[in-house]
């Protein structure tokens, strides 16, 4: 019972499971999954006119960038 009386090492046990629960559940999939994963058949890469809108229309987009430069 001495561990549940000693808020350090319960804090620090209780941080280490969810840190390792979150490489272990979250991080390492998106990995395997970043690394593995291949394009669907049939796909056709963005034009630069298509790569352009999206970047502009983009809700979480900060910049825009248009065919010549760059604009904050």
């Amino acid at each position: 019972m001495e561990f549940f009386d000693n808020h350090k090492k319960l804090f620090r046990t209780a941080l280490g499971l969810f840190v390792g629960l979150t490489i272990v559940v979250a991080i390492m999939p998106a990995i395997n999954n970043q690394d593995n994963n291949e394009p669907l058949p049939g796909y056709e890469p963005l034009s630069q006119e298509a790569y352009l809108g999206k970047k502009v229309l983009s809700p979480t987009a900060v910049w825009r960038a248009t065919p010549n430069k760059l604009e904050m």
